[in-house]
């Protein structure tokens, strides 16, 4: 039935088992070579459009990972490297004594000297500049031992990083110096330089918002005070002076008191006026809102009562009198003649002239 069916399909022929084995092969050559042509497809297309095989896209992704990977471990180097050491601000190496080594110190290159210039002992080759943080109000001098204006690392405008400066205090200026071998000075990271200016921004707008501010004005003090015998402040030392401030306070108010009690102590017993008892213990007084008002209202009753002994009669009159006197024993003074004293002291002069002549 098989044959049958075969030589009905093929039109009454018969095939063979090799014919067979050939179209089987024929199928997988043309297979084959039909994978290969779209191989070569992807890989001209590329993986932009989509070209990649399954192993390749693979491959690539490994290979973005391993990249990520890399940009990570760099921005961490770079962050420890901007950030890992501390900063000196120049506030803080305007206030050094004599000569200081200064682990670190970042800013803005304000000004730079383009001639060649020689150290203070005339030595060696150096450029002069000039850095500012914003905190301070004025750059802080910087001298670049052992470089000249053609072969200095940095320009001016730019932030640099100043590694194991040394600063040196010459008269009342500071200046910080940098020794090529010694220390180092390189341009700032994008990320720190964008720092150090966000900082240098905020100092000056607060200035212009309000002025100097207070603790710039301690510290222009202090400077001014640089080279005189000084004992540091601490904390130890500020407690101990306000606790002898506060005993010498108790001492003498207790002193005044015991004089006090002293002079006015008669017949053994102590009496305070009001003002020592108020100065020795103010908790004793305590203000009265009222009191004025029953003043007044007894002032008012005390009117009434005299107005009607002033209408009892004659002899409530003359006993008020009496009581009066002897209450206020005090007299009347005669009415003064204006015009006799005036008479007076005209013969007074009369008399002194006449002696003088």
């Amino acid at each position: 039935m098989q044959n049958a069916a075969r030589a009905a399909k093929t039109g009454g022929e018969t095939r063979s088992a090799e014919w067979y084995a050939a179209q089987e092969a024929k199928r997988k050559k043309e297979k084959e070579e039909k994978k290969q042509l779209e191989k070569e497809m992807m890989l001209l297309l590329g993986k932009d459009y989509g070209g990649m095989t399954a192993k390749q896209k693979k491959k690539d992704e490994e290979e973005k990972k391993k990249e990520e990977e890399r940009k990570k471990e760099e921005a961490r180097l770079q962050y420890e490297h901007d950030f890992g050491v501390p900063i000196t601000t120049l506030d803080q190496v305007f206030r050094v004594d004599g000569k200081s080594n200064v682990l670190r110190v970042c800013g803005e290159l304000v000004w730079r000297d383009n001639l060649v210039s020689k150290t203070k002992d005339g030595s060696k080759e150096c450029v002069y500049c000039k850095i500012s943080d914003g905190s301070t109000r004025n750059p802080l001098p910087l001298t670049l031992i052992g470089w000249t204006p053609s072969n200095c690392p940095v320009k001016q405008g730019a932030v640099v990083d100043i590694r194991d400066a040394v600063a040196m205090v010459r008269g009342e200026a500071v200046d910080l110096e940098v020794t090529a071998g010694t220390g180092t000075i390189t341009e700032a990271s994008p990320t720190l330089a964008e720092h150090i200016l966000n900082l240098k921004r905020e100092a000056e707008e607060l200035r212009e918002r309000g002025g100097i501010p207070i603790e710039e004005l301690i510290e222009e003090q202090r400077a001014k005070l640089r080279f005189a015998e000084l004992t540091p402040l601490t904390a130890e030392r500020f407690l101990e002076w306000k606790a002898k401030k506060l005993k010498a306070k108790q001492d003498a108010k207790e002193q005044e008191r015991k004089e006090l009690e002293a002079k006015q102590s008669k017949g053994g017993v102590n009496v305070l006026s009001g003002r020592a008892l108020f100065a020795y213990d103010p908790t004793l007084f305590k203000d009265d809102d009222a009191a004025e008002n029953e003043y007044q209202v007894e002032e008012v009753a005390m009117s009434s009562e005299d107005e009607g002994e002033a209408e009892g009669g004659e002899d409530g009159g003359e006993e008020a009198k009496n009581n009066d006197e002897g209450d206020n024993p005090i007299e009347e003074e005669p009415d003064v003649d204006l015009d006799a004293l005036d008479d007076d002291d005209e013969d007074e002069e009369n008399d002194d002239d006449a002696k003088k002549a």
